[in-house]
């Protein structure tokens, strides 16, 4: 049986060859297990910028252009007050505990990104040179290795598809926590909207009364009516001005909550 054997030129072209595609794998893997840190730090320049007033022109365009599974895209105008959609918008957009929550949503997508990441290779290289004693006919000695824990492959898949589950339960939460001040914020116009027909009708009603007080008491003077016709009408005036001022004072507090 007759054994193959490489020429050196032959030889070379295997190594090459062989070379070449453990470069290439070697890309890939250092693509996949490496990432990009951006540094992100805690300035009083940064803290300042958070903690600055909303922009009312760029909260119009955010409410214009809002993309969002419960709420649909409002535009603000000043001059028409505040509609529940537009109450809802806004508050999702500035709240700030529903900040702090988002905040959560980026933690999520590094732990997914943490998740996927794999180890980085290792390539080494030695090389022996012959010293000492006789060094006729001896060559250096060179090595070349690769380095790489597969076995992180093996729960790679179980560790993402956790960090991606854990993703989905911050993003219900964010959603659910949404729906809650949209909801209250809606209902906080409502109530505001509900408050002000009851004053605007109670302020018809105290006019009547008065009118009637005016009344009462010229028929009174003139002897054609009592005064207990008159107190009677005078406790219902003020009977309807407390009315007018609880109601006032619970607007107020309203507006407040949505402001």
């Amino acid at each position: 049986m007759k054994r193959k054997f490489l020429i050196p030129g032959q030889y070379l072209t295997k190594w090459a060859r062989y070379w070449r595609h453990a470069g290439v794998f070697l890309l890939l893997v250092t693509v996949s297990g490496c990432a990009t840190y951006h540094p992100m730090p805690i300035t009083e320049e940064t803290v300042r910028a958070r903690l600055q007033p909303p922009d009312m022109a760029q909260m119009r365009v955010l409410a214009r252009e809002i993309k969002h599974p419960i709420l649909h895209p409002v535009e603000l105008k000043a001059d028409e007050g505040l509609s529940p959609d537009g109450a809802a918008v806004l508050a999702v957009l500035l709240n700030p505990s529903l900040r702090a929550v988002r905040d959560q949503r980026a933690l999520s997508d590094a732990q997914i990104l943490d998740a996927g990441l794999l180890p980085n290779p290792e390539l080494t290289y030695s090389l022996d040179v012959p010293t000492g004693g006789d060094t006729a006919g001896r060559v250096d000695a060179f090595g070349l290795g690769l380095d790489w824990n597969v076995t992180s492959l093996i729960t790679r898949v179980s560790k993402v598809r956790e960090a991606k589950a854990q993703g989905e339960a911050v993003d219900l939460e964010i959603a659910w926590r949404e729906w809650q001040v949209a909801q209250g914020a809606k209902a906080s116009v409502y109530q505001l909207s509900g408050l002000q027909s009851q004053i605007a009708l109670l302020e018809q009603v105290r006019r009547q009364v008065a009118e009637n007080l005016a009344h009462v008491q010229k028929a009174v003077s003139d002897g054609f009516m009592t005064t207990n016709d008159l107190n009677s009408v005078q406790a219902a005036n003020s009977n309807v001005n407390e009315r007018l001022l609880s109601l006032e004072k619970q607007a107020d507090q309203q507006r407040t909550c949505c402001d």
